[in-house]
């Protein structure tokens, strides 16, 4: 492994290209950079290489880091390479440096994807750090887009994502360059994006037609990096979030079938659930003992081969689905019954688009919960099931949430 750092002294910014900070990590297999300086010149460069470093971060993201097509927008490529980012793209194409799924969509907004041909991504990796100038959006721009734009669906939550954006952008990653040097090689150029973004603090969150999450750059890096994250530059962090969330709120809605495609009226009623773990419905008064039943997903891999992950991913799968047969004949139909959530199981079969209706019960939970920060002046930033909060702040988060929710679903309190 080879690692220098490049001076690259940017005098004009290509049409197109996106320079937003002094230091660039690139990750690219060995040689690779030797053969891209013969054909181009320094900015032309560093947009190829910036490409291919990308593709890995992209695969990092979206992939498990495995060597698999991963959808970059042309937006994406164009602010790493500028206009001429095709003709770059179709130069590392003919030279077997990357190849490209052409499946796309413009219609449905499917991007093309991208992976390395199988020479170049077994090669040695090399890291090399970019020195280049600095370029910031300023505030008063950026303050302008936050109040143009709608981010949650109709506008619904936009005051309380809002109020978390206030908080996100006090998040920050001290030292990120000590940090960096000592990660694993193929982590570095995936890391140095995200502690850019966040030392930024200028998060700008992916307006919404359908989803009510908020799409912050502190839900979007891996978990892996947040432990280094800080608040107000010196704050350390909690996160909290709900145990098993969608399976509870299943199993919570398969206790109010009424409920089951009312999508508009569950967050008014999930506000006004009686406090003290029972819920009422016609029949009566019912326990909601979910969490005294054992752990959800050891039971439902239980005499399978599946893993934790995969039983999770299965589950999603499984639940996610429209096909009502496939549904009724999934093994997990079985496991539920069997599990004593035979209740459960027919609401899945029967729910259609399931995911906007336990995200619906998700949304207003986090934020009933954002709106008592808010009157407690709280920091909050909401990490779709679950959200970080100061330590200095727990106290009062607890009792918050053992007011209401915490009576009804399990949260899990843990140092970032």
């Amino acid at each position: 492994m080879k690692n220098y750092t490049i001076k690259n002294p940017i005098k004009r910014i290509p049409t197109g290209m996106l320079l937003n900070r002094r230091i660039y990590y690139i990750s690219s297999p060995i040689g690779l950079i030797s053969k891209v300086r013969k054909e181009y010149d320094c900015n032309e460069a560093f947009g190829v290489m910036r490409i291919v470093s990308y593709i890995r971060i992209a695969q990092k993201q979206y992939c498990d880091g495995k060597n698999l097509y991963a959808n970059i927008s042309r937006d994406v490529l164009r602010a790493c390479a500028g206009d001429n980012y095709r003709t770059y793209i179709d130069w590392l194409i003919e030279n077997k440096i990357i190849e490209v799924n052409e499946s796309y969509s413009s219609e449905k907004h499917y991007t093309k994807s991208y992976r390395y041909a199988d020479k170049a991504y077994n090669k040695s990796l090399t890291v090399t750090k970019w020195e280049i100038d600095v370029l910031k959006e300023t505030s008063e721009k950026y303050n302008e887009k936050l109040q143009e734009t709608t981010f949650t669906p109709n506008g619904q939550y936009d005051n309380e994502l809002l109020y978390c954006l206030e908080h996100e952008n006090l998040l920050s990653v001290p030292n990120p360059e000590e940090i960096i040097d000592t990660l694993q090689d193929e982590d570095k150029s995936y890391a140095s994006e995200w502690f850019y973004e966040i030392n930024k603090g200028q998060c700008f969150p992916t307006p919404q037609e359908k989803s009510t999450r908020f799409y912050f750059n502190s839900i979007m890096m891996s978990s892996s990096l947040r432990k280094y994250l800080i608040y107000n530059k010196k704050e350390t962090l909690i996160n909290f979030d709900i145990k098993t969330a969608y399976p509870a709120f299943t199993k919570f809605l398969a206790m109010l079938p009424q409920y089951k495609d009312n999508i508009p009226s569950i967050p008014t009623y999930v506000s006004a659930i009686l406090i003290g773990g029972t819920i009422k419905n016609e029949r009566g008064t019912l326990c909601f003992d979910f969490y005294n039943n054992g752990d959800f997903y050891d039971s439902l891999m239980s005499n399978t081969n599946m893993t934790r992950k995969q039983c999770k991913i299965e589950y999603n799968k499984y639940t996610n689905s429209n096909d009502v047969e496939y549904k009724r004949n999934h093994i997990f139909t079985d496991k539920l019954i069997t599990m004593g959530n035979g209740d459960m199981a027919e609401y899945i079969i029967q729910a259609n688009n399931i995911w906007l209706i336990l995200e619906a019960v998700e949304t207003a939970i986090m934020v009933w919960v954002c709106n008592e920060c808010i009157d407690k002046q709280l920091p909050f930033i909401r990490q779709h099931d679950g959200f970080i909060t100061t330590s200095d702040s727990l106290y009062d988060i607890e009792e918050i949430l053992n007011r209401h929710f915490g009576k009804i679903f399990t949260f899990k309190a843990a140092n970032l």
